[in-house]
């Protein structure tokens, strides 16, 4: 289920700190689709922290395409 534009595929368009309000687990995304992002928002309970500096953890950064595939 492949719906990025090849072009863009390593070009991250945004960062956001998202957190699970389930697990108050915090996940560091870069985003490179927003319709993806949506299409995630859509499925998970989920707040976004504007404050992007406040978790740095690269163990937690993942990119949005692996999100589709995994559940929280």
């Amino acid at each position: 289920m492949e719906s990025f534009n090849n072009s863009n595929k390593n070009k991250p368009i945004d960062d956001f700190i998202i957190k699970n309000i389930k697990t108050d687990s915090i996940y560091f995304f870069r985003i490179f689709n927003y319709t993806d992002l949506l299409f995630f928002f859509a499925k998970q309970k989920i707040l976004i922290n504007i404050n992007k500096n406040v978790f740095k953890n690269e163990k937690q950064m993942i990119e949005l395409r692996a999100c589709s595939k995994t559940s929280y």
